[in-house]
Formats: structure tokens, C-alpha cells, sequence
């Protein structure tokens, strides 16, 4: 049975998943949670939808959109759901850490960089409500709110290879770069909104990651040194964590 949160392979007759410790079933609960939001989708995607067999674009389209998903997963966040060309990714929704807003703006931008097909991703933070829907009769849950709304016209506003952010996940991204854009219409906001292009980490950041997500970052730094751009990285914490 694969964990809806983590997606680690687990035991049939397990309950909890055990690498997140989240149940294996469905628990349908209604909260309140402070997330950051990730939509990614593929830019382009009906005129590459025109030009290809659908069994080509299946492919295709399946291939990104695990890739993805697989990035979520290794810097700590759950997939919500897929949808069509993309996916909405949080982090937070299930257990909130100090880093959520930076580990969000760093998978949607290694998503966007490693997608075989152009993409692009919009970034939001804030308060969501985490419900099911219809009764729970589809089997899952939804989160609702302005965050979600946001993260969305903002990955539709973007072009592709980019990722735009709105303030709130700037502010809460320690260490994070990235360029305020000029004021603009984004459909069904009654005034011009003035989002944030992400532009990377600096160089000097100090992050709290969590120990739970000690591996991704190594591999992540592992990553960008293979790639040319080498950096010191000092990993501490208090006495036995080790």
C-alpha cells in the first residue's frame, strides 16, 4: 500500500506509513492550516496536445508530472492532486515546519528547471481550510482558500521556465532571492497585484531544514555542485542528533 503523503511502499495491513508516520486510510477531518501552495504546470500544452498521438502525449505528460511529483516528495511536501497538465503541491498541510515557504519555492524551481517539457509554477503561503468534499464520496480531501486560489494565477501568468511567488512566501523564505515584477491584472482579483519572480537561494543562507530533511538538501547541494556552481555547506544541531 503506497502512503498518499510520502508515497513510500507499506506493508497491506499497516496503518501508518512508516517513513511520515500518516495513516494509510482515508481520515477525513476538517482543519485549518497554514501552507505554502505549488501549482506547476506545462506551458504550451495544447498546441504540444495537437502535434503528438494522445499515447505520446500521455507519455510524455506522465513522465513530467511523476518527475515532479518526485521532487515534491524529496523536499518534504505532499502532492494534493493532479490535474491534467499539472499538479498542486503543499507544504505544511500535514505537519508544518519553520522551512515550508523555502522548501516549496525550492521544488517549484527545481521542477521547473528539470521538466522535460516547459513549465512553470506559481507560489503562495497562508491559511487553508483542509476538508473533503461531496461527503468524502470521491476518497480524498481538498484545501480551500486564497493561497491555493493565488498559487494558481500565478502559474498561469507565468511564463514558462519561470516561478512567481507572491510576498508573503518571500518574506518566510529565509535566504530567498528574487525580483518584485511591476503591477498587473490577475483574473479575479478586483486590484493589480505585484508578484515576485524567484530568482534562487543566496549563496549565504542560514535554514533551519528539520533533520527529517537533512537528505534532500544534501542532494540538492550535491546537485548544484556537479553542476559547476559549488558551495560550503555546515550541517549542525544539538548534542545526538547524529
Amino acid at each position: 500500500m503506497l502512503c498518499p503523503s510520502c508515497g513510500r511502499p507499506n506493508p497491506a495491513e499497516a496503518e501508518f506509513c512508516a517513513r511520515c508516520g500518516g495513516p494509510l486510510t482515508a481520515v477525513f477531518t476538517q482543519e485549518r492550516r497554514w501552507v505554502t501552495a505549488v501549482f506547476f504546470d506545462l506551458s504550451r500544452f495544447t498546441e504540444f496536445t495537437l502535434k503528438n498521438p494522445l499515447e505520446d502525449t500521455w507519455k510524455a505528460v506522465d513522465g513530467a508530472l511523476q518527475q515532479a511529483a518526485e521532487l515534491v516528495r524529496s523536499h518534504g511536501g505532499t502532492v494534493d492532486k493532479f490535474f491534467g497538465d499539472g499538479l498542486l503541491a503543499l507544504f505544511g498541510a500535514t505537519r508544518s515546519q519553520e522551512g515550508d515557504a523555502r522548501w516549496g519555492l525550492e521544488a517549484a524551481h527545481a521542477m521547473v528547471a528539470s521538466s522535460p517539457l516547459p513549465g512553470r509554477a506559481g507560489v503562495a503561503s497562508g491559511l487553508v481550510l483542509r476538508t473533503p468534499l461531496g461527503g468524502g464520496v470521491a476518497g480524498d480531501q481538498t484545501v480551500l482558500g486564497p493561497a491555493i486560489n493565488l498559487a494558481q494565477r500565478l502559474s498561469q501568468a507565468a511564463p514558462a521556465g519561470e516561478v512567481w511567488v507572491d510576498a508573503a512566501s518571500i518574506r518566510l523564505a529565509s535566504g530567498a532571492l528574487a525580483q518584485k515584477l511591476s503591477p498587473m491584472a490577475l483574473k479575479g482579483y478586483a486590484e493589480p497585484l505585484s508578484p515576485y519572480r524567484y530568482q534562487g537561494l543566496a549563496q549565504d543562507a542560514e535554514v533551519s531544514i528539520g533533520l527529517e530533511n537533512v537528505q534532500a538538501f544534501l542532494r540538492q547541494a550535491f546537485s548544484k555542485a556537479e553542476a559547476g556552481s559549488a558551495r560550503r555547506v555546515v550541517l549542525f544541531g544539538p548534542m545526538g542528533v547524529g
